[in-house]
């Protein structure tokens, strides 16, 4: 029986999950720089480690609405096609491995209601449900060039 870890996050008090292989760090929110004219769910850019790293605002992308930066606030820093990016969440509670079994596959389920792609299953555990996103999926390829053609990453 396979497991996978599985990092915890919360947006607007839903409870999703993240694929740790897909997770390079995490760290704590930091005030980001803005940058003109991008679209309204990119929040802007911090310098992580002399490097440009640009954030999304999760809660923006999947048109949930928004709160206040708490200190619970944490940007999870992930690479796609080469290029890393941060996501900020409202909260990372913690990593829970989980086993196959436990994991039902979401693909046909939310596409034919049409949800996008990015909703990978839900894992089952006895207390709750949790939405598992694939974060290189949440951004197509036309936002991804956006960014670099930005030089904003």
């Amino acid at each position: 029986m396979a497991e996978v870890q599985i990092v915890i996050f919360q947006l607007m008090n839903e409870v999703y999950g993240i694929d740790i292989a897909q997770v390079h760090e995490v760290i704590r929110y930091q005030e980001v720089n803005k940058v003109p004219e991008l679209p309204d769910f990119i929040e802007g850019i911090v310098n992580l480690r002399n490097k440009v790293l640009p954030v999304i605002d999760l809660n923006k992308k999947f048109k949930l609405g928004g709160i206040e930066v708490n200190d619970n606030t944490k940007i999870i820093v992930t690479s796609i096609n080469g290029q890393q990016i941060g996501f900020k969440v409202d909260n990372v509670d913690e990593v829970m491995r989980f086993s196959d079994e436990q994991i039902e596959s979401a693909t046909h389920m939310f596409q034919a209601m049409g949800a996008k792609n990015y909703i990978k299953g839900i894992a089952k555990n006895e207390e709750q449900l949790i939405t598992l996103l694939d974060f290189h999926k949440v951004l197509d390829e036309q936002e991804i060039k956006e960014i670099k053609q930005e030089n904003i990453g």
